[in-house]
């Protein structure tokens, strides 16, 4: 078992070994419990629809999915 230090803003590190052991990667999504007096945490596997949020920022998607449906009506009546 390894240890490592809490820092002043409540941050930990972990180790890169433990990183790619797991593979985990900048940006994964952690879940995190308080088990007792233990600390759990465990990788997220296949994310949460949160990780897509602002994903189409800046984009035309909203513009072209409602002229795709628009298009649709008018083709099937």
């Amino acid at each position: 078992m390894m240890t490592v230090r809490v820092s002043a803003n409540g941050e930990i590190a972990i180790p890169k070994s433990v990183r790619e052991q797991i593979g985990l990667e900048e940006g994964a999504e952690l879940a995190i419990a308080v088990e007792g007096q233990d600390l759990v945490i465990r990788k997220v596997v296949g994310g949460s629809w949160r990780r897509w949020r602002g994903v189409l920022k800046g984009t035309n998607a909203l513009q072209a999915h409602e002229q795709e449906h628009r298009e649709e009506l008018k083709r099937d009546g």
